[in-house]
């Protein structure tokens, strides 16, 4: 996650590009996510298999939570958000909505729920609550 936070601070009003930006969510907010995810499977005793697809899980929805919380920062309010908004780009931080635009975003985030979901689909009914949470994560509205 430090990585990612070196990153995030070099990259300040810099243009970085979709990899670029992927690669530096994916070591802080993603990594964050994978880890709870993984936690949870090792506590619960899970074989290879079904780590493995929490961890694919993980990093999809980090990338999904981080879009979202981008879009948010650009159309909610201090108010709505209960912090302050439109600071990324004050800060001059690469966002989703600055290299896609915010209707290619939105997309881009459930595209990330997708695969998210998708990597857990062997859980079956067990996974319940995990789905819920990351379907919150990218529809959430403030």
């Amino acid at each position: 996650m430090l990585g990612g936070q070196v990153l995030d601070i070099d990259g300040e009003h810099q243009s970085l590009t979709l990899p670029q930006l992927q690669q530096l969510h994916r070591m802080k907010t993603g990594a964050l996510l994978t880890a709870s995810c993984r936690l949870g499977a090792i506590a619960a005793g899970a074989d290879e298999r079904i780590l493995s697809a929490v961890t694919d899980c993980g990093r999809h929805l980090g990338l999904a939570f981080q879009i979202v919380d981008d879009v948010l920062d650009v159309t909610s309010s201090p108010e709505q958000m209960g912090k302050a908004t439109g600071k990324d780009q004050a800060q001059g931080k690469n966002t989703y909505p600055v290299l896609l635009g915010l209707e290619q975003s939105k997309r881009e985030a459930h595209a990330q729920l997708n695969l998210a979901l998708q990597a857990i689909t062997i859980l079956g009914e067990p996974a319940k609550g995990l789905i819920a949470l990351a379907k919150f994560v990218v529809e959430r509205e403030v």
